[in-house]
């Protein structure tokens, strides 16, 4: 579930013509489109595996390009998240 929203940014971002790029670069690569790229995929993939919420950020030429929250840190309270201060726990997943 989780794992594949975060493979699929990735490739989001190679798709995007991203390359790597040391942390020095002057100037980040281009990346208009990714953004909604990532919305539509993001959003649907957690309704299709019932995701309460996820954090995904974008860092190109050692700056943040895109940074967004998604549905809720707290489903109880209403919580949403926060891309800058949700913080998630590091779990597996296996079938």
């Amino acid at each position: 579930m989780l794992s594949n929203i975060i493979a699929v940014v990735s490739s989001a971002v190679i798709a995007a013509g991203v390359a790597i790029a040391p942390a020095h670069a002057a100037e980040p690569p281009k990346l208009s489109g990714v953004g909604s790229l990532i919305d539509g995929y993001v959003t649907r993939s957690m309704a299709e595996d019932k995701v309460p919420g996820a954090a995904v950020t974008v860092v190109a030429g050692g700056r943040q390009v895109y940074s967004k929250g998604y549905g809720l840190a707290n489903a109880e309270r209403g919580i949403p998240v926060d891309a800058e201060r949700t913080r998630f726990l590091v779990g597996s997943e296996t079938t």
